[in-house]
């Protein structure tokens, strides 16, 4: 394989999220580390196979080897192959970027020194200055910042076609899965269960029993929906004197066909959107539009089966099934509605804990990303920036 086409392919592999150190790695002498020129950096080699001189040590595959070595956790030949580069004078915005990836990884795990803190700090604020997605990740993932409160606003900026978007709500979801508990969905804003009938879209009085159901639930979506409900009625009553609308049907809000006569009902839409989602964790619905919007790699699916944010117990309780997914889809598609109507705001910075980002202790989970950071196993992966020039962008 030629040296240009091999470089190329280790930089598509890349892209792909399987990064292969095998590719560029006959075409680096690692013997030759720290040198430059003819006996360093981009030498040339008679190859017998190819029957002509071959360019070894180009400054692009040690480049974009240290870059593959970074996606695979292994932060000390990464750096050992920057520090090459570097030495040889060779580096450049992009080489930087991958060093400061590289520091914030490998020394945030670590015991650090004032000389190493100091290293640490630069490479957090360069990481998060390289792009607000970085924010939404490192936000996420790392709890030793104490910053999870402003996650899920860095989150909302994402576009929604974006399968991290949607990993990293899954996350934030599987952390607060206690406090959100099952999804409860108004009948006025369900849509249509089927593709041949419609949501009545008449406003019902509730019940008192239903009403105190709703106002005294332990359940936040459930008391959320109820203030709504409220509204909508002090609304109504303001727009017809005072007078109340008609009282829910028994069964639930009715639904019509297209033709407008009545369709055929086995029990209350509220009902069955209550017993459809009911024991299914709302991340589910999140990582499965995940993995829904991810390439062929699928390598979301695989972050997700050895997810940290994810205990074992709520896998054991709440596994994800294949059959089930359908269900998780609808579950997205209610979701998304609510979240939608719901504008997020950046809140104080400065709300929880002031506390520094100390280095953390056993398995705390922390991480690294740059400008098309992934979430992997609990910790925030990068696939590292570009890092090769002319031979791979023509």
């Amino acid at each position: 394989m030629a040296p240009y086409v091999a470089n190329r392919y280790a930089v598509m592999m890349m892209k792909r999220g399987t990064p292969d150190v095998e590719i560029l790695r006959p075409f680096i002498d690692l013997k030759r580390h720290g040198k430059e020129g003819k006996q360093g950096i981009d030498i040339k080699r008679y190859s017998e196979l190819q029957a002509k001189n071959v360019p070894w040590n180009r400054r692009e595959h040690i480049a974009n080897q240290a870059a593959a070595y970074y996606m695979l956790e292994r932060g000390d030949t990464a750096q050992f192959l920057v520090e090459w580069l570097k030495n040889c004078g060779k580096m450049d915005a992009n080489l930087q970027q991958l060093e400061h990836l590289i520091n914030l990884r490998t020394l945030h795990f670590r015991q650090r020194t004032d000389e190493q803190n100091k290293k640490y700090e630069a490479a957090r604020t360069a990481v998060l200055e390289m792009s607000d997605e970085n924010k939404a990740i490192l936000y996420t993932e790392v709890e030793e910042w104490h910053m999870r409160h402003v996650a899920p606003y860095w989150v909302s900026q994402m576009q929604d076609d974006n399968p991290k978007k949607w990993y990293l709500k899954g996350l934030l979801a599987a952390f607060d899965h206690e406090k959100l508990g099952d999804l409860v969905v108004s009948p006025y804003d369900a849509g249509a269960d089927s593709k041949t009938a419609k949501a009545d879209t008449t406003f019902y009085k509730w019940s008192e029993e239903k009403a105190a159901e709703y106002q005294y639930s332990e359940n936040p979506a459930m008391v959320k929906a109820y203030n709504d409900y409220m509204a909508r009625l002090l609304k109504y009553q303001q727009e017809h004197d005072g007078l109340n609308p008609p009282m829910e049907p028994v069964g639930g809000a009715a639904k019509v066909a297209a033709d407008g006569k009545p369709a055929a009902r086995n029990d209350s839409l509220m009902h069955v959107l209550t017993t459809k989602f009911k024991g299914i964790p709302q991340y589910l619905g999140y990582f499965q539009h995940c993995f829904d919007l991810e390439a062929p790699g699928r390598k979301f699916w695989r972050f997700y089966h050895r997810e940290e944010g994810v205990s074992e117990d709520m896998r054991k309780k709440h596994g994800y099934r294949l059959k089930e997914r359908p269900i998780y889809r609808e579950m997205f598609e209610q979701m998304k509605r609510r979240d939608d109507a719901i504008p997020v705001t950046l809140p104080d910075e400065k709300k929880e804990e002031d506390k520094p980002a100390d280095a953390p202790q056993g398995d705390a989970t922390g991480a690294a990303a740059d400008n098309s950071a992934a979430a992997d196993g609990g910790t925030a992966k990068a696939d590292a920036p570009e890092t090769n020039d002319k031979e791979t962008k023509q």
